[in-house]
């Protein structure tokens, strides 16, 4: 007997196999080691993340009435009023008032206004110092600043807002806007990069309550 033969014989007097099981067993290590050197050939390569596609949320469509030239007051941008306005016009403030503006129309901000302003839709692409109350809808532009309470349906806020907002429906706060405030809202849509600086409630979640003794419990 050659002495291959009895190395063969000797193993499967050690081991229990036959030929056929040897040869699987061989087969088995060696997919088993090019298994390893695969792995450690992509573990050596820098993680790559895949490629995510950018999901866009549609923004809120908040659309203030069309400014009616011969119906509306316009108060331009040279004009400064000093004193309270009331009507039931729609009013476009390209200009400064320094006193309270309340109508049953619409209002367009452009220019200043310090005092409350109280309407039933607005949109504001210049400044306003004072409450806000809005029947409807309202949006502050990107360029827009507010300082003070606003209360309305809904809200679209663009540019700056410093205040507390209590709207009834939906507040959307874009990219580019910033809010220092409390928001107290039935439902918020926030986008990446916008700032809020207070606190947040909804209104599906206000009556909701963790029953303690319940969820940590721990038995006897």
């Amino acid at each position: 007997m050659s002495s291959i033969s009895n190395f063969t014989q000797a193993m499967k007097e050690l081991t229990g196999f036959d030929d056929d099981s040897s040869k699987e067993k061989v087969k088995t290590a060696e997919k088993r080691e090019t298994f390893a050197q695969d792995r450690d050939s992509r573990g050596s390569e820098p993680f790559r993340m895949p490629h995510m596609e950018q999901r866009i949320r549609p923004q809120m469509e908040i659309v203030v009435p069309a400014f009616n030239q011969e119906a509306g007051t316009v108060i331009s941008g040279s004009m400064v009023i000093t004193g309270n306005i009331e009507g039931s016009d729609q009013v476009k403030a390209d200009g400064c008032v320094f006193g309270d503006l309340n109508t049953t129309s619409s209002v367009i901000v452009n220019g200043k206004i310090i005092g409350d302003v109280t309407t039933d839709s607005l949109a504001v692409s210049g400044s306003i110092k004072g409450a806000v109350k809005v029947n409807a809808d309202a949006r502050i532009e990107h360029a827009a600043v507010v300082v003070g309470d606003i209360k309305s349906s809904n809200l679209q806020a663009r540019g700056k807002v410093k205040g507390n907002l209590e709207i009834k429906n939906v507040v959307d706060i874009t990219e580019s806007a910033v809010v220092v405030g409390n928001i107290d809202t039935g439902e918020l849509n926030s986008e990446r990069g916008c700032v809020i600086n207070g606190n947040v409630t909804t209104r599906n979640t206000r009556s909701f309550s963790f029953d303690e003794e319940q969820l940590f419990s721990i038995g006897e």
